[in-house]
């Protein structure tokens, strides 16, 4: 069987090398722990040629990814493998992926030791402390425990066209609207006469209006609405561009001095 040259390696995979290298170095010189009772020289020499079968997927690295099984887990297998064959680069894998990508976990642990190691009970042991924490993380914990609900999230959208749009197809209805009601109210007065009633009622309702409602434009105030619900068209000029001026994010009409 042909073995990979080192020129013929990416150079992905000579900087993980070294970094392997340097962890086994480490394990060995500094935390003096020896791997499957390798020495140092054979842990080094056998981690380069397992590198190369993994990249090969040759034994002992043929063993097919098993369904919702984790990368530590397939690592953790082979580690556990009384062979030794995997050896030194599964115990080393082993460790890389029992590493946490973020520091959740520990700062909730962090806040744990802080509330039970209040200045009341600051005569505690370490070991004592470790152990209450532990204790509090098992039972804190539950498999079973539903997802927690989702929150509220705030979208955002264009309030300029959402305005603009709405308004140019409502006075686009608006205006076929009219065209066909003015016919049909042209053609209804041919034939009927004026109402006398319609006559008295609108006059009734002119004369019965408090003068100090009215605003100069002919418009009713915003005060004088009572009741629940009122028409915003009657107090408001939707046609005008300050309703959509004040709610715009930009100045859309030009402010008079």
């Amino acid at each position: 069987m042909n073995h990979l040259k080192d020129q013929e390696l990416p150079d992905s995979v000579r900087c993980m090398g070294k970094f392997l290298l340097s962890m086994l170095q480490i394990k060995y010189e500094k935390r003096k722990v020896p791997i499957a009772n390798l020495s140092i020289s054979e842990a080094n020499t056998q981690l380069k040629d397992l590198i190369k079968k993994y990249l090969k997927k040759t034994y002992p690295f043929d063993r097919k990814l098993q369904t919702d099984e984790m990368a530590y887990e397939w690592w953790s297998y082979l580690d556990k493998n009384c062979s030794n064959d995997a050896q030194p680069l599964a115990r080393l894998a082993v460790q890389i992926f029992a590493l946490i990508p973020n520091s959740m976990a520990d700062e909730q642990t962090g806040s744990t030791f802080t509330w039970l190691n209040s200045p009341l009970h600051s005569q505690q042991q370490v070991k004592t402390l470790v152990r209450t924490v532990q204790i509090h993380s098992w039972y804190k914990h539950d498999p079973n425990a539903p997802p927690p609900n989702k929150k509220l999230t705030v979208k955002w959208r264009d309030m300029s066209s959402t305005i603009f749009s709405s308004k140019c197809k409502q006075m686009k209805e608006d205006s076929d609207d009219s065209e066909m009601s003015d016919v049909n109210n042209d053609f209804a007065d041919e034939l009927e006469g004026p109402d006398e009633d319609d006559n008295n009622d609108s006059n009734s309702n002119v004369t019965s209006a408090d003068p100090e409602d009215i605003a100069k434009d002919g418009s009713s105030k915003m005060d004088s609405c009572n009741g629940k619900s009122f028409d915003v068209a009657s107090i408001i000029n939707l046609d005008s561009g300050r309703p959509a001026d004040v709610l715009a994010d930009k100045a859309l009409c030009k402010k008079e001095f």
